[in-house]
């Protein structure tokens, strides 16, 4: 893994490779004795450092840290103790995040990541580090009073997201709705179509 901390894939099948690999790491971090294995051999700190790095392994170890925080305090203050806050808050205050466009196919240009997914890891990292970490506890004041900072600022972000997630849910809930609507109102028919037959 430590290849990919500051360099980049040479081909798409490499991506697919690192990106298989951190699945395979995220699935082994669902279990609480690997997660506390990850954090002795530093899996935290060679992950934040493949985010700070921004090349193509950094969107899989947002997600991997995010499965090794999983209901453990251990990972939890180390992850802050590793200055795992001043990684994490840039993204998500969508800071220094290429956003994906459209490819053309001719050119293979730097990778760009998806942003919404980036935005979601860095929420569910957040809101994890203040389920999970005591609530006197100076790590977690300190998660606090980043929401306090510079005029609110990451305050009015999460309102922003908050906003744009509900949003995002109810147009998939009214779409889903409007599907089944039709199928029932197709199935109705069919019905009424074979009891006349």
């Amino acid at each position: 893994l430590s290849k990919y901390r500051k360099g980049d894939a040479s081909s798409s099948e490499e991506e697919e490779y690192v990106a298989n690999l951190f699945e395979a790491i995220c699935s082994i971090l669902m279990i609480r004795n690997n997660q506390s294995a990850f954090v002795q051999l530093e899996g935290i700190e060679l992950f934040l450092r493949m985010i700070k790095a921004r090349k193509v392994a950094y969107p899989f170890a947002l997600r991997g840290i995010k499965y090794a925080l999983e209901n453990n305090p251990e990972v939890c203050e180390r992850f802050v103790a590793a200055g795992g806050l001043k990684t994490v808050f840039p993204l998500f205050m969508s800071r220094g995040v290429q956003k994906k466009e459209p490819s053309n196919g001719k050119t293979r240009k730097k990778k760009k990541v998806d942003v919404k997914e980036i935005e979601q890891n860095s929420c569910y990292i957040i809101s994890t580090l203040i389920k999970i970490l005591p609530i006197d506890s100076i790590s977690h004041k300190r998660i606090i009073k980043k929401f306090k900072d510079e005029n609110m600022e990451k305050t009015d972000r999460l309102v922003e997201l908050h906003e744009s997630f509900v949003s995002t849910l109810d147009t998939n809930i009214n779409g889903e709705a409007k599907a089944s609507s039709n199928t029932d109102e197709r199935s109705g028919f069919e019905f009424a179509q074979m009891v006349e037959i």
